[in-house]
């Protein structure tokens, strides 16, 4: 194959490049379109129920939170007394 002169090569490739740029610019202008789309969740009816149960709960006074508390308070004092007879029966209890 005979090239005639570089002019022609070099118009060729600039042809070459300003082509391959518009069709990118092309390809970014539809997912610039896209990015400017907005999603939308939708939820179902149930999840309403869920979050409404949720707000309910949080509600409800806490009645472990007293408990705990209290031993806190008897740890903190020294006054907190251990039985280990009841601790012991409670791990056998358990693993049975």
């Amino acid at each position: 194959m005979k090239i005639p002169s570089y002019i022609n090569v070099n118009d060729a490739y600039l042809r070459h490049i300003r082509a391959t740029q518009n069709k990118s610019k092309g390809s970014r202008g539809i997912s610039e379109s896209r990015k400017q789309e907005k999603d939308e969740i939708i939820l179902s009816p149930r999840s309403a129920e869920v979050r409404q149960t949720e707000e309910l709960i949080k509600d409800i006074p806490d009645v472990q939170s007293r408990k705990i508390e209290a031993v806190k308070k008897q740890i903190e004092s020294n006054t907190y007394a251990v039985n280990g007879n009841l601790v012991a029966k409670s791990i056998i209890d358990f693993l049975r």
